[in-house]
């Protein structure tokens, strides 16, 4: 990419480190956005999938959020176990509770 290409050209260090920081921005900007397009396809598919069923004769059903919510996270856990990242996923979820449960037992000792 020429953003690469202008960040290792680049011998201002401040000049530098602002291009490092925009190429990471725009990096985000693009995964995030991929993100979204899985999202709205997956949603896609399970709202034309529910279109069948009330053609078919079934009461229309409307997912709620929690249930969207653990159908992205199904399929990228699904993603994660094909490019292997699982463990690695695993352990930063695992740490991320451990300090939410930690948090919340401080809470809760404070008032006796």
């Amino acid at each position: 990419m020429k953003l690469e290409k202008i960040i290792s050209k680049t011998k201002n260090k401040e000049k530098k480190s602002e291009l490092k920081q925009l190429y990471n921005r725009m990096e985000q900007q693009e995964l995030a956005a991929k993100r979204k397009d899985k999202h709205e396809m997956l949603e896609k598919e399970w709202k034309k999938t529910e279109q069948d069923k009330i053609k078919a004769g079934k009461k229309p059903y409307f997912m709620k959020k929690s249930e969207k919510k653990a159908l992205f996270e199904a399929e990228y856990q699904k993603e994660l176990n094909e490019t292997g990242k699982m463990q690695k996923y695993l352990t930063r979820k695992s740490k991320k509770m451990a300090a939410k449960e930690k948090r919340k037992n401080e809470w809760s000792t404070k008032d006796l």
